[in-house]
């Protein structure tokens, strides 16, 4: 029968990014109304999203956190990035660690660890190509990643495309 709350899936959300020279900084919140479309009664989901940056010159160094609730226990995610122009061509390589993937008290180990790699190259100024290499190592309880994920299993992916900016 599922839930007949009028304010499944209804969410409000606030956003701010400040950026002056080399520094960016943001910040995101979210909220769910009610996420759960089973259970009666309202389940609230909330989320926050911290993002920084600073451009070196050479290197431009990225660092997120985010967390959500996510059933028993909190989702974190935290990830650093470095990225480096090549005249058109940029190439990232980035790390993030993620816990309590399933929010589940029980999940003895529901960490995963995300390795990217990532390049783009403006063929103009509103056209570029580009391709992402995520790579996804799974704790025992944990499935995150890509076509179906198992348990415990790692999980690569590949993504081209073109990017074009109107």
């Amino acid at each position: 029968s599922g839930d007949p709350s009028k304010d499944f899936g209804k969410q409000f959300s606030l956003h701010a990014l400040h950026a002056n020279g080399p520094l960016t900084a943001g910040v995101g919140l979210m909220r769910v109304l009610d996420g759960n479309g089973t259970e009666p009664g309202r389940q609230p989901i909330n989320a926050v999203l911290l993002v920084g940056a600073y451009d070196f010159g050479a290197v431009k160094l990225s660092a997120y956190f985010d967390k959500e609730d996510k059933g028993a226990e909190d989702l974190s995610v935290f990830g650093v990035s470095a990225a480096r122009k090549f005249g058109e061509t940029t190439v990232s390589v980035g790390l993030a660690q993620a816990r309590n993937v399933t929010g589940s008290a029980s999940a003895a180990d529901d960490d995963a660890t995300i390795v990217t790699l990532q390049a783009s190259h403006n063929l103009s100024k509103r056209t570029a190509i580009y391709g992402h290499l995520p790579a996804v190592s799974n704790g025992d309880d944990a499935a995150l990643g890509f076509n179906s994920p198992v348990r415990g299993s790692s999980s690569n992916g590949i993504q081209f495309g073109i990017r074009h900016r109107f």
